[in-house]
């Protein structure tokens, strides 16, 4: 059903759309410790999908990859089909306070953790496992910034008329 292949360039799209939807955010914020943290993670975000095209490079038809030959395609079609894993788009028209941004934000940093985490569980070789492991501790550390802001009453800038 899914391949090793597949899977690593749904996680390279899943950081290229979150870098997107940060960068997006950023037009429509101006408190400036907001605007670091949105510029902060979008890098991180960017380091993320280079990380999985590597690993995409490196392991996507090599006979040593260190993914499992087989993982779990039951397990891994329903993560996938019940989660939108950040691939979806955001209505920053709709978004009037940063409050309602961040907790669109931590929606795709909890799925990215949850996709990462399984991801995880297929990885069989060291030096993979660990690029995986401090990839799901940066996106945690994501969620713990953005908790920090989801009270914020900080309003957002309003898109330009078309």
């Amino acid at each position: 059903m899914f391949t090793v292949q597949e899977v690593l360039q749904l996680a390279v799209k899943m950081e290229e759309n979150g870098e997107q939807a940060y960068r997006q955010a950023l037009q429509r914020v101006e408190a400036p410790e907001i605007r670091t943290l949105l510029a902060w993670i979008a890098d991180e975000e960017v380091a993320h999908a280079a990380h999985f095209r590597t690993m995409l490079k490196r392991f996507g038809s090599a006979a040593d990859s260190p993914f499992l030959e087989n993982p779990d395609q039951e397990q891994l079609a329903d993560i996938l089909q019940g989660e939108s894993l950040s691939l979806k788009e955001i209505d920053f028209s709709a978004i009037t306070r940063f409050g309602d941004l961040i907790d669109v934000f931590l929606e795709f940093e909890n799925d990215g953790i949850l996709f990462y985490e399984l991801l995880r569980s297929f990885v069989v070789e060291g030096d993979a496992r660990s690029v995986v492991d401090e990839i799901i501790e940066q996106e945690k550390s994501h969620v713990q910034k953005l908790t920090f802001f989801a009270d914020s009453d900080t309003p957002v800038v309003p898109e330009p008329a078309a």
